[in-house]
């Protein structure tokens, strides 16, 4: 009985105190950096013909400086290429319906550091087309972030 007698005459103050300690503790949290990074070294590209999306057979698409074979034998009316941190020019060579096509890019890197918790990531921006066999290229977002829908549209009769 005794216990209720304190609480009716001080619950008000408790909350006031434990929403000020929830409030400390959560500010004291938003002084930490943020983690979550959104950079990526994936090119994403999408093909069209005209203004509609273009579905397309690859035999392969190939990287330069990779000995690895990406979309073989795929469907698809997007891709999403590697690019390489230690180089700022890279050719895609993508091989389908008979024909052999070409695309060189170039972008630069930066590192940065988030934090000693976080560490650091590659950020690639700038992302230009420097050569492509393809007859309409264009670039649409030049900073690779997982957050983008596309980064380049290539034209494909």
């Amino acid at each position: 009985m005794g216990m209720d007698y304190i609480c009716t005459i001080n619950c008000k103050p408790l909350k006031f105190v434990r929403f000020v300690s929830l409030f400390l503790i959560t500010v004291g949290c938003l002084n930490e950096p943020d983690c979550l990074i959104t950079s990526t070294n994936l090119t994403k590209i999408s093909f069209v013909n005209g203004k509609n999306v273009r579905e397309i057979k690859f035999d392969e698409i190939r990287v330069s400086g990779l000995d690895k074979i990406y979309y073989e034998d795929a469907k698809v009316s997007s891709v999403q290429l590697p690019l390489n941190p230690e180089m700022t020019e890279i050719t895609f060579t993508f091989t389908f319906e008979g024909r052999v096509e070409t695309l060189h890019l170039r972008y630069n890197t930066t590192v940065q550091i988030i934090s000693d918790k976080c560490g650091a990531f590659t950020n690639y921006g700038d992302l230009e087309i420097i050569e492509s066999s393809f007859t309409d290229t264009q670039v649409v977002a030049n900073q690779l972030s997982t957050n983008a829908t596309v980064n380049i549209q290539l034209s494909v009769d």
